[in-house]
């Protein structure tokens, strides 16, 4: 074995190291593990408004489009393995104005969906909450738009 400048051997050197470098590789770790899981729920919830907004977009009227909105956005959160969450009631509102046509839309929102941290640390500046919402143009547009 190689001896040292001092003649003693180098042991210990290795656990030195790991001892200073695991606690940041380790927190490094736990942040990208929270981060990650944040980025999966915030997709779900995007998904799951804008499945809301896509078959409230198609219905006839309004007013079906309001429940067709609700409904589908907590079946999609139901079939992802969500539930008790409340969305937010879709509202029916003019997008826009071209050549003094109004265009009505559908928009539906999530405002508050929990987004806690995997491992509880909160240093990750995780956020605890997620709100989405989409808006989509109504296939069959009303005569006038509520």
């Amino acid at each position: 074995m190689k001896r040292g400048a001092r003649g003693r051997a180098p042991r210990g050197a290795a656990m030195i190291e790991f001892v200073l470098v695991a606690p940041l590789f380790f927190l490094l770790m736990l942040g990208a593990i929270d981060w990650g899981w944040y980025f999966v729920l915030r997709e779900t919830v995007v998904n799951a408004t804008r499945e809301g907004a896509r078959t409230a977009s198609v219905q006839d009227t309004p007013a079906a489009a309001l429940t067709a909105g609700v409904a589908a956005t907590q079946d999609y959160l139901s079939r992802v393995g969500v539930s008790a969450v409340k969305v937010v009631a879709p509202d029916v509102t003019t997008l826009s104005v071209a050549a003094g046509v109004p265009v009505c839309a559908v928009s539906v929102r999530l405002l508050g969906y929990p987004s806690p941290a995997i491992s509880g640390l909160s240093w990750t500046l995780v956020p605890s909450t997620i709100t989405a919402e989409t808006v989509m143009r109504l296939e069959v547009q009303p005569t006038v738009c509520p």
